[in-house]
């Protein structure tokens, strides 16, 4: 075999690498009402979306049920591959800071406090476009405030306020109805550590869930803008077909002392 010549490719394997520019994605915007929160279902929620560079657009959604995926609408317009798109959801006062997701994987935000504000805020999440469709989802659930507390000292006590229910078992009964048996969180907005607590159900509407047994949750503590699961577990007598409406409970919350807040080292 003769040695090739400079330049000859009769030997060579040659790969060649075409790239072309993607095409224009979509962005769709979902809204979610949180497993359990019924009440919000149908409620209207705000949005701003601002592309980089771009002017922005406003929408209203209505928030959709946990088990549907929410409700979904398609921001008008393409927006190119590789670009950054700003998404704030103005949320009303009473509702508790919103899991945010893109495509799928949970996503920090901006503006949001982390948990149960008293007043209305707003959170921004900054999502990086990618081929096709691209799909960001808020999660929303709205937070039980209560009445201001007393501790035994006299001291005011910040608004709480009980949330994010977790289904612990169930037990069937011999009508349509089970018993339901959950953990909640509760939420504390202030800036004042408070504990030790205790959290009493009672239904407003007994025809769709009722209380079972005293119905109170136990808490050690609520750090000052933070959350804590409780220690106990309560149980309602519902429908396990339809998710419960946990606006339905009305919650008496005591604490017997508060904490001063630790100094930041």
């Amino acid at each position: 075999m003769q040695p090739s010549e400079p330049g000859d490719t009769s030997l060579q394997t040659i790969v060649d690498y075409t790239n072309q520019e993607a095409p224009p994605a979509v962005l769709k915007l979902c809204k979610v009402a949180a497993n359990g929160s019924t009440g919000i279902v149908g409620k209207s929620f705000n949005f701003t979306v601002t592309p980089t560079g771009g002017p922005a657009t406003k929408l209203s959604i209505l928030a959709g049920p946990y088990s549907q995926g929410g409700y979904c609408q398609v921001v008008p317009g393409t927006f190119q591959v590789g670009t950054s798109v700003n998404i704030t959801e103005s949320v009303p006062a009473g509702y508790a800071t919103p899991s945010i997701t893109v495509d799928g994987a949970s996503v920090s935000s901006s503006g949001c406090p982390p948990v149960f504000a008293g007043t209305a805020f707003s959170c921004t999440v900054a999502a990086v476009i990618g081929p096709d469709v691209n799909e960001v989802s808020f999660t929303n659930s709205p937070a039980v405030a209560n009445s201001p507390l007393t501790g035994g000292g006299g001291t005011d006590l910040p608004a709480l306020a009980i949330a994010n229910y977790s289904l612990v078992h169930q037990v069937a009964t011999q009508g349509k109805r089970s018993y339901m048996t959950y953990r909640a969180d509760l939420l504390n907005a202030g800036t004042t550590n408070v504990g030790p607590i205790t959290a009493s159900a009672t239904s407003l509407d007994a025809s769709a869930l009722q209380v079972v047994g005293q119905g109170t949750l136990t808490f050690a503590g609520a750090p000052a803008n933070g959350q804590v699961t409780s220690r106990k577990t309560f149980t309602i007598l519902t429908d396990p077909n339809l998710p419960p409406d946990f606006s339905k409970l009305k919650w008496t919350i005591q604490s017997t002392r508060s904490i001063k807040p630790e100094p930041v080292q």
